[in-house]
């Protein structure tokens, strides 16, 4: 029902039906861990003074991210076989998958160490982190 409301009442394949609802969920996803992302960092010094509650809470915070990067990549390429047209770059990205992955696990880890020298030092120290 919500696909078609969302496609203005154009029966859609049941392929491109599963990909809208798959884009509703990763959007609905991506804005709950946002809202998660935000209590996490809040409560995060309360959170390390325990270090069971710490390795807890950032075990269900990677989680969290690692299904939310599934679900990603998961809706980018139902995307690209059901409603992308053949041609010469959309296909870039599945046919290159250990390439992208490489790059995206790099980004990744980037942003996971800039976040942290963030947190400890109150500003990106890149003297910290050679």
């Amino acid at each position: 029902m919500v696909a078609l409301i969302l496609t203005r009442g154009v029966v859609l394949p049941s392929e491109k039906k599963h990909t809208v609802l798959l884009g509703l969920a990763f959007l609905a996803f991506l804005v709950l861990s946002s809202l998660e992302n935000t209590v996490f960092f809040h409560v995060l010094s309360d959170v390390l003074r325990s270090p069971f509650l710490a390795v807890l809470m950032l075990f269900i915070h990677n989680v969290l991210v690692v299904s939310l990067i599934i679900l990603g990549m998961t809706f980018y390429v139902n995307l690209v076989l059901h409603f992308f047209r053949e041609g010469r770059y959309e296909r870039i990205v599945i046919e290159h998958l250990r390439v992208f992955a490489a790059v995206f696990t790099v980004v990744i880890l980037l942003l996971s160490i800039l976040r942290g020298s963030n947190l400890i030092y109150g500003e990106v120290s890149v003297e910290a982190l050679r």
